[in-house]
């Protein structure tokens, strides 16, 4: 299941949109390095990778059930969701 994310420099006016994301999580800030990632895997197996403390970020409702599905299917039943 893919989704997509859209992301922007913080002050920043236009949105970009990464399309076909299929996964994406964070790389904590080490020793030595100051700066936290987000990384997000495309559909290509690319890896595209954005500093958290200079960019924003919106994802749409696809990577909700995404992680829903993945849950569902880890537990081997149906996870109801309030609404």
């Amino acid at each position: 299941m893919f989704y997509s994310v859209k992301y922007k420099r913080v002050g920043g006016v236009f949105w970009k949109t990464l399309k076909r994301v299929k996964g994406d999580g964070v790389v904590e800030a080490r020793k030595g390095s100051a700066i936290a990632l987000r990384y997000f895997i495309l559909e290509g197996e690319t890896r595209i990778e954005i500093p958290t403390d200079s960019h924003i970020f919106k994802f749409d409702r696809g990577r909700f059930e995404a992680i829903k599905e993945k849950l569902e299917s880890d537990a081997g039943q149906s996870i109801p969701v309030k609404s």
